[in-house]
């Protein structure tokens, strides 16, 4: 996982979200314990958020990775338009129960979306939100989001890099960090097609790495080489977080200063 840098400035068409949400908001004040109960749900406009003209924004800004484990979905799938805070319910365990309303007037909101594969999406994160403190949970509009402090690393105002780390192909928590273990595990970052797909890239590196160890510095072949480490570790390229981590593990010179 890398930093995501959305742009700042929110497609217009989430503007049409506005009166709905405050429609429901209205709604949800009104009969909160229908809604909790589940008898009332807050339903959601799915082409407002979808549009192109958000999900091509996003899926730029991400160079077509998913935005959790940073595999090139474009090849495979369309990626979902992600709620970072779910919109619809929240557990706060994973087997836990589901609370309703989720965060359901963020719905439309520019800086609560992401894209994702499907996996991380549908298969892992789903409603899971844990906080550290669950009293802090926000539970309306006014509430302050601020005073939340989430479990999950959000890309696109976290830096990645102080939670998550990776020994050789395998994601780990830095220092056992408790965001980056819940991390980890919220967003499937250790599932078994991810570590095949990371291993191949570490058992590429290892071979460019000894190309540049046998061979003499200005050769063809390691000049090459490098070139192609230093492209692995950009923010386009899939997996580029694991690869900068294993060449600062391996202290290679290839590796761009931050």
């Amino acid at each position: 996982m890398i930093r995501v840098q959305r742009p700042a400035t929110a497609p217009a068409v989430l503007s049409k979200g506005h009166a709905e949400t405050a429609r429901w908001v209205t709604d949800v004040r009104a009969h909160p314990a229908a809604h909790r109960a589940g008898a009332k749900k807050v339903t959601f406009d799915e082409t407002i958020y979808r549009d192109p003209s958000v999900k091509q924004v996003l899926v730029q800004a991400q160079h077509e990775k998913c935005a959790f484990c940073e595999s090139n979905f474009a090849r495979v799938s369309y990626g979902d338009v992600e709620h970072f805070r779910p919109k619809g319910g929240i557990r706060q365990r994973r087997r836990g129960a589901l609370r309703r309303p989720g965060y359901y007037w963020l719905a439309y909101v520019w800086e609560n979306l992401l894209v994702s594969c499907e996996l991380c999406n549908r298969r892992f994160k789903r409603n899971w939100f844990p906080l550290e403190h669950r009293s802090t949970r926000v539970r309306g509009p006014k509430g302050d989001l601020s005073r939340e402090r989430p479990l999950l690393v959000n890309p696109a105002v976290d830096d990645p890099a102080a939670s998550i780390t990776f020994h050789e192909h395998r994601a780990v928590a830095v220092a056992g960090a408790p965001r980056g273990r819940s991390s980890i595990r919220g967003y499937g970052l250790n599932r078994r097609t991810l570590l095949t797909a990371r291993r191949r890239v570490i058992d590429a590196i290892e071979v460019l790495l000894d190309a540049i160890e046998e061979l003499p510095g200005d050769h063809p072949t390691v000049i090459k080489a490098e070139d192609f480490l230093r492209r692995m570790t950009a923010a386009s390229e899939e997996y580029s977080a694991m690869v900068r981590a294993y060449l600062n593990q391996r202290r290679s010179s290839v590796l761009p200063p931050p």
